[in-house]
C-alpha cells in the first residue's frame, strides 16, 4: 500500500508536469501566434501613422482597486504606456505622442505634483542608464518632450536633456507632452511668428506647431474631452473614448481603435479634400 501511495503521488506529479509543460508549449504559443495574426489582418488595412493618447483614469484606478493611494495608479499608468508603447511599434505605428502632465496639473496636491515629477524623473534616469542604453538604441526610438519645461524641477529638467539627447533620428518617434496645453503651444507659435515679423495665419500657426496632427486621437476613462490637447492639429482626427481607466488599457483596446480608425477613414479622407478643395 506504501508503495502504491508512492507511486500515485509520482504519478499525480508527473501529470501536473505535463500539463504545465503542455500549457508552455500549446497555450503561450497560440496566443503569440494569435497576436500576430491580427497584426497581420489589420496591416492589410491602413494603419494610422501617428497614434495619441490622453491617459486618463489612473486616480480613479487606485481607488478602484483599493490601492491606497492614488500615486500607486500613477505608478500602474505608466506601466501601461510601455506596454502601448510596444505594441504601437509593433503594429506599424510610427508616431506616439501622450499626455503626460497638463499645466492644469499643477494645482492639485503637491504631494501628487511631487511625485509625478519624481515618478517621471526615476523612469527616464532608468531609461538613459548604460545598460538600458543598447536596447533603446535596438529600438530606434526617438524621444521628445513637449511643453514648458522651463517649470520643472531642474533635476527633471535634466534628465529629459539626457533623454532627448541620446534619442538620435531612429525609425519611432515617442512624444511625451509635460506641463503642456494645447492653448500653450499655440501662444508659442504664435510668439515666434510674431517675433519673426510674420503674418498670423492659420497655414503660419499651423508651420510652427511643434506637434504633427494625430491621425486618431485616443482618450480612455469614458470621458469625451480634450482636456486642451492637441486642439489645433486634432481638427480632423478620428477621436476614440474607451470606456476604462489608463491602467487597464491593452492590445485589445488598440486594436478596436485601429479598426474604427480603419472604418472611419474613408469619411475622414472626403472631408479632408472638400476642405482642400473649399
Amino acid at each position: 500500500r506504501r508503495r502504491m501511495g508512492l507511486l500515485a503521488a509520482v504519478a499525480r506529479r508527473m501529470l501536473t508536469l505535463v500539463a504545465s509543460a503542455a500549457y508552455l508549449v500549446v497555450v503561450v504559443p497560440a496566443a503569440k501566434v494569435v497576436r500576430l495574426l491580427v497584426i497581420w489582418v489589420l496591416s492589410q488595412g491602413a494603419i494610422p501613422r501617428h497614434v495619441a493618447f490622453i491617459m486618463d483614469g489612473n486616480r480613479r484606478f487606485a481607488r478602484k482597486k483599493h490601492m491606497g493611494s492614488v500615486t500607486k495608479g500613477h505608478s500602474a499608468g505608466f506601466s501601461s504606456l510601455q506596454m502601448v508603447m510596444k505594441n504601437c511599434f509593433d503594429l506599424g505605428v510610427k508616431e506616439l505622442t501622450v499626455y503626460g502632465f497638463s499645466l492644469e496639473n499643477f494645482k492639485r496636491k503637491e504631494e501628487e505634483v511631487q511625485f509625478l515629477m519624481k515618478l517621471a524623473e526615476d523612469k527616464l534616469r532608468v531609461i538613459t542608464s548604460p545598460e538600458n542604453r543598447k536596447a533603446a538604441e535596438q529600438n530606434g526610438v526617438l524621444i521628445k518632450f513637449i511643453g514648458a519645461k522651463e517649470l520643472l524641477p531642474k533635476s527633471l529638467q535634466e534628465c529629459i536633456s539626457v533623454a532627448e539627447d541620446e534619442s538620435s533620428p531612429k525609425l519611432v518617434e515617442m512624444n511625451v507632452c509635460f506641463a503642456y496645453t494645447s492653448r500653450w503651444e499655440i501662444a508659442v507659435a504664435v510668439e515666434q511668428i510674431a517675433k519673426e515679423g510674420g503674418n498670423i495665419t492659420s497655414e503660419a500657426i499651423s508651420k510652427k506647431l511643434q506637434l504633427s496632427p494625430p491621425d486618431i486621437l485616443v482618450r480612455t476613462s469614458g470621458e469625451h474631452r480634450f482636456s486642451d490637447f492637441l486642439l489645433w492639429q486634432g481638427a480632423q482626427s478620428v477621436f476614440m473614448v474607451h470606456d476604462i481607466f489608463w491602467p487597464e488599457y491593452s492590445f485589445w483596446n488598440l486594436v478596436s481603435a485601429i479598426l474604427y480608425y480603419q472604418w472611419a477613414l474613408p469619411e475622414i479622407s472626403r472631408r479632408k479634400a472638400v476642405n482642400m478643395n473649399a
